[in-house]
């Protein structure tokens, strides 16, 4: 265990350097705690932070460094921080390449009484793309018992630039379906 010995001035000068932003942040820390004791502390809201090289920062926390290591200065500069955009219709049997990253959403429900079909994900950085990523089933039978089920669905995330496909494979019946992209914007 280290101990303090104040005969070594270059350790003494290297550890006050950092005394007032510890102490700075220790003050802090017992002011936050000190209002979630009292009940005082109020509730943050989003507008309450800003996002900036240095951190995150805060009306009651000058700024908060991030240790993350996949959560760089540079990425948060650079505002990479993705939210969803908006659902994009789509078809089946269509090939598509990504402009960026996102996640494909594609359902399928049996809507006849002697139905089977399957839908597959498909995913590749190659036209067309042949990997299977995810797959959906439906079946009904004449009686109507369920053979498989009514509905399937299947999410897949999508690179950008790689390609995917939703291949619709009706054996017999008819189906409803849809294939919807939602990009990270």
């Amino acid at each position: 265990m280290a101990t303090w010995n104040a005969d070594k001035p270059a350790l003494a000068n290297a550890i006050s350097a950092d005394v007032p932003d510890c102490e700075e942040n220790l003050q802090e820390l017992h002011d936050v705690i000190t209002a979630i004791t009292n009940g005082t502390l109020g509730t943050t809201t989003a507008a309450d932070f800003r996002v900036d090289a240095g951190g995150i920062a805060s009306n009651a926390v000058e700024t908060l460094k991030i240790k993350d290591a996949n959560v760089t200065a540079a990425k948060l500069a650079a505002g990479v921080i993705p939210s969803f955009g908006s659902y994009i219709a789509k078809s089946t049997n269509t090939i598509y390449q990504a402009a960026e990253d996102g996640f494909v959403i594609a359902y399928v429900r049996a809507t006849t009484f002697e139905t089977q079909c399957y839908i597959l994900g498909l995913i590749g950085a190659g036209s067309p793309p042949t990997t299977v990523l995810s797959a959906a089933s439906v079946g009904v039978s004449t009686e109507g018992s369920r053979i498989g089920a009514l509905y399937g669905a299947m999410t897949f995330p999508v690179k950008k630039d790689d390609y995917w496909e939703v291949d619709r494979h009706l054996m017999v019946g008819t189906v409803d379906y849809f294939v919807n992209w939602m990009p990270l914007v």
